[in-house]
Order: structure tokens, then sequence, then C-alpha cells
């Protein structure tokens, strides 16, 4: 899936988080939709892109994976669910099963570096910083 197919994943996935997020802020009141577009610039493949754009989608809307799979392609509805806490998952478990994928990996730096950009609190700070180092770090 290369050219033109992709491009359209990366459209379809900005339609979408542009839709599913709407009415939804940020802490400071921006959209929220501008936080998974900025993840989303600060990678490099467009599959990276389109599950930057997609990376809170199941988590934060009522969004289904039955629906992602009628748009994208497994590997990329797998890498967003991988990219999904569930409630009362322990965090440290979480993100040791987002580092055994590349993917997942690459977009959840991204995401915690732009939250780290974006006014985190004091507990924010502390949670990404930890996370960034155990996600960066090599086995």
């Amino acid at each position: 899936m290369m050219g033109m197919s992709e491009k359209n994943s990366l459209e379809v996935a900005e339609e979408l988080a542009k839709e599913y997020h709407e009415g939804q802020t940020r802490r400071d009141g921006e959209p929220y939709v501008s936080h998974p577009l900025s993840v989303a610039q600060k990678l490099k493949g467009n599959k990276e892109r389109i599950v930057g754009t997609l990376h809170d989608i199941l988590e934060d809307t009522e969004i289904t994976e039955e629906e992602l799979k009628k748009h994208f392609t497994k590997d990329i509805v797998e890498t967003v669910k991988l990219l999904t806490k569930e409630d009362g998952q322990d965090y440290l478990k979480y993100l040791k099963k987002v580092k055994e994928n590349e993917l997942a990996r690459k977009v959840k730096i991204a995401d915690m570096k732009h939250n780290l950009n974006d006014n985190p609190t004091q507990k924010q700070v502390k949670k990404y910083t930890k996370g960034l180092k155990i996600l960066e770090e090599r086995q």
C-alpha cells in the first residue's frame, strides 16, 4: 500500500479524528484534535502519521475498533489498540507492551513529548519523563 492509497488513509485518519474528537478540548481550552494532529506532524512515515493521528481515538471517543477496521490495515488498527490504555491497566505494563512494537513506541514518544510541551502539570511532567526514559532506553 504505497502512493495514493496511503495518502488517502492519512486523510481519512484526519477526518475521523476531527469528527470523533469534535467538541472535546485540552486543559487549556484548545480543540482536542490539535493534539493528535500535532503528534502526527512530529512523525515521519505515512503509517506513523496515521497512527499518530488516531492514537487517542479508541481511548477518548465513541469510535469502535470495527469502524477503524473498515478504513485501515490490520497492523494500523492493532497499533492504535496497543496505544489505548485500558481503565485500571498498570502504566508500566502498558508502556512495556507499547515498547515491544516499534511503530507504537515511536508514536507514544511523540505523544509524550507533545504533552510535555503543552503546559503539563507537575504530576504529568513526572509521568511523561519517566515514560520517555522507559521507551527510549534500549533493551
